[in-house]
């Protein structure tokens, strides 16, 4: 094996090329040791192992970033989906929950394994006929994997007894999911009159306007 061992590389153009040539022991290549005012090209594997620090933002234009960079808190992962209408999909307002048909989004396991928790918003177009009077709830349920997790419920609608036949109303609900499985994870929304009561809703649309799902994942 031949070597050449020098102290110094200088190039008196503006490129230093190197094409899976160059290879460096511990404290090789320290701090200050490489300055470039023009280009360093590198040939497939020529730069390997390691950190290169010092860059700036624009320093980076192609490529993906390992999900180790990024501090605690960051968001590392989105998904959206859009919900159709479709009035017949309907429920009378009754004591326990039961699923709104369609309106769902699952996250792929391996992207709920970047994550320490999913944010999930449903928003939703409701309609509900009155009963005594007219008042919905809905909640996220997390449905897979493992027991199901249930949302908190929020309550919607009017305590007017009188003339309100029935009532729109785009409702919001948020389902923060810290404790999250292995697997792919499955979320719906879920509705019935408020508390249970089935004075408090008549039939129940929750797809009388298109919906909307958003999901978070933060690292």
């Amino acid at each position: 094996m031949s070597k050449i061992i020098v102290d110094t590389i200088e190039s008196t153009g503006t490129t230093v090329t190197v094409n899976d040539g160059l290879t460096t022991g511990t404290n090789a290549i320290t701090s200050g040791a490489i300055t470039a005012a023009g280009a360093i090209s590198a040939g497939t594997n020529a730069i390997t192992a390691g950190s290169i620090t010092g860059l700036t933002a624009t320093s980076i234009t192609s490529g993906t970033l390992p999900d180790g960079i990024f501090p605690s808190d960051s968001i590392v992962f989105t998904q959206y989906a859009e919900i159709g209408s479709d009035a017949t999909i309907t429920a009378d307002g009754g004591a326990s929950f039961v699923d709104a048909t369609g309106f769902t989004i699952t996250v792929a396991s391996a992207d709920a394994a970047k994550c320490s928790k999913l944010i999930v918003t449903f928003v939703s177009g409701f309609r509900v006929n009155q009963a005594t009077y007219t008042f919905g709830e809905s909640r996220v349920q997390r449905s897979a994997p493992g027991t199901a997790v249930d949302g908190d419920g929020l309550c919607f609608g009017t305590a007017d007894a009188n003339d309100v036949p029935e009532i729109y109303d785009c409702v919001v609900n948020v389902f923060v999911d810290d404790s999250l499985g292995s697997g792919d994870h499955t979320y719906k929304l879920q509705f019935r009159a408020c508390g249970g009561n089935t004075i408090y809703a008549g039939t129940m649309y929750p797809r009388y306007s298109a919906g909307r799902i958003t999901v978070v994942g933060v690292k």
